[in-house]
């Protein structure tokens, strides 16, 4: 593109929002700890790097993971896996 061109462009991009750090609050699913046979994964293994199964609020089963902050270790968020996963 020209220096015309480039002039153009860059007026008609609209300017960035700026980052906000703040957390969205989210309701933990509550499930229990169990083996994840499909996936080779004994109950023990899921037990020390907290793997459990529970259901989505549409009643879907999922298995999830919690992801908590390493230094406070409060809970920040889940990581889910569908069955389609």
């Amino acid at each position: 593109p020209t220096g015309e061109q480039n002039k153009k462009s860059n007026k008609q991009s609209k300017p960035k929002e700026p980052a906000t750090n703040q957390r969205k609050e989210f309701k933990p699913l509550d499930g229990e700890v169990r083996a994840l046979t499909k996936r080779g994964i004994r109950e023990d293994t899921c037990k020390k790097y907290g793997y459990k199964i529970g259901r989505m609020s549409g009643g879907e089963w999922v298995q999830y993971v919690d992801v908590r902050d390493p230094f406070t270790r409060e809970l920040v968020a889940q990581k889910i896996r569908t069955e389609d996963k």
